[in-house]
């Protein structure tokens, strides 16, 4: 919610004690890139005019879930959650290869947190949403 509200101070706090938690920097990696996956289905499914009560189904979430997440997606551009995806993803295999530095996962989530609260998305190819040069 933070994120699709562009509330980076809050994002960062979420993450912050999400971490301090004990939580490790890759469960919140996959709880990230099973969130955007569920906007980018609600994205699609919406645009697909499917019924509500399918959406529900096809999701397995509540009533009160399916609207949280219609209205989170709908704060998104069209092409932004695949983008975001796509970084998520990016993020996850440098840490497997090794080519994270300077904080590895952690600082590297923290770091893609404010990105996508902000919608700054460098590298991210021609023509997509909110690109800035490198």
């Amino acid at each position: 919610g933070a994120v699709s509200n562009r509330e980076p101070g809050r994002a960062l706090q979420i993450l912050g004690t999400t971490l301090s938690q004990g939580a490790e920097p890759e469960f919140v990696l996959a709880i990230l890139g099973t969130n955007l996956r569920r906007l980018l289905d609600v994205t699609d499914m919406t645009r697909s005019g499917v019924p509500a009560p399918e959406m529900q189904s096809a999701l397995r979430v509540a009533d009160w879930q399916l609207k949280r997440l219609q209205n989170e997606s709908g704060s998104f551009r069209p092409g932004e959650l695949r983008t975001m995806l796509r970084k998520l993803v990016d993020l996850d295999l440098r840490h497997k290869t090794g080519g994270l530095r300077h904080g590895g996962l952690a600082r590297g989530l923290e770091a893609l947190t404010v990105r996508f609260c902000y919608r700054i998305f460098e590298g991210a190819g021609a023509g997509a949403p909110d690109s800035v040069p490198s």
